[in-house]
This record gives structure tokens, sequence and C-alpha cells, in this order.
């Protein structure tokens, strides 16, 4: 499946920032409801989908993960949580983010287990839920969230964290579940 855009035509006269602007309606605009899929009502862009098509719009664009000087690994702990740290850098504009590491539902995650009391719906009380401790596949899996997250600020894909499936005429309002977006 090929995502849906058009590389837009960049004047010759045009300023840096005009032509950015340009880059970043044409990234915006590009539709990627193909290269998108859905999972637990969110709308997933994968890393390799997303840098395949950034690349197409920037061929020169880098990321970067950042490590922690401490120890060399692509992870910042604290008491909170653990944290990854990216760039993207395109056209001379880099977009940095932060973005904790999260299990399955969303919670963030430690080196060691915790837990967490969460509102039991069905039983109208709160229950105790344990989060088990981060392993490099989490780790993994954050950093190349925060790479889509980077792209996003960019354009590319930044709809999506709107809550839209994709851009179109009839885009109505998401329910409040679908809004909380997680790229993978």
């Amino acid at each position: 499946a090929m995502c849906k855009f058009t590389k837009p035509t960049i004047p010759a006269e045009a300023t840096a920032d005009e032509r950015r602007s340009l880059m970043f309606d044409a990234l915006y605009s590009a539709d990627l409801s193909e290269e998108t899929e859905k999972k637990s009502n969110l709308t997933y862009l994968s890393w390799s989908q997303a840098w395949k098509v950034f690349k197409q719009f920037y061929p020169s664009a880098t990321y970067k993960i950042h490590t922690n000087p401490n120890t060399g690994l692509p992870v910042f702990e604290s008491e909170m949580g653990l944290m990854v740290h990216t760039s993207v850098e395109a056209d001379g504009i880099t977009y940095e983010d932060w973005l904790c590491v999260m299990d399955y539902a969303n919670r963030a995650m430690k080196s060691v287990p915790y837990t967490v009391q969460v509102y039991d719906k069905q039983n109208k009380q709160y229950v105790e839920k344990r989060v088990e401790a981060a392993t490099t596949f989490d780790i993994g899996s954050a950093i190349q969230r925060s790479t889509v997250k980077g792209m996003a600020r960019h354009g590319l894909g930044l709809y999506i964290y709107n809550g839209f499936d994709h851009l179109s005429d009839e885009t109505s309002e998401t329910t409040p579940q679908q809004q909380s977006i997680r790229p993978t």
C-alpha cells in the first residue's frame, strides 16, 4: 500500500519559513489511512511506515536516540519512572521528544514492578493492579513511538494525535477513548 500524498512544488524565491510551511502542510495532509492500523480502538502508525513516508518528503532527514550519559543506555530513570529521549531533524529543524516507557495499559513503567490503584467500573471500587518492570522490548517500543512523535511535529500524521483516523471533509469528533493515540 502506498501513502497518498503530493510533495509540494517549492517556488525558487520561497523563504525558508515559506518552504517549511509548504512541507508541513503536505506532510500534515498526507493520507496515512493505508499505513495505519487499529488496536483497541486506537489508531497506530508504525515507525517503519512513518519513516518510509517521512524520507520520501525529506530524503536527508535524520533521527537520534539520546543515551543517558551516566549509563550509556537509551533510557533515563527517576523515581517517577523510565523515559526515552529522541529527536528528528529535517530541513534544519530538530524536534526533541521525551516519552515515558508504558505498559499495554499506558501505565508508566519503572525498572522494578510496582502496584497502582485503578477504578474497577464493574465492581465500583478501587483495585490494586501490578505494573511489571520494564524490559528492553518496552524501552525499544517507547523509542520508536517517540521517534514517530518527532516526525508528527514536522507534520506527518499529526492529525492522528488529534483523534482522527484520516483527514476528510466528513471528519467528525471521535470518542474520548479514541483520542489517546499511541503510535508504535
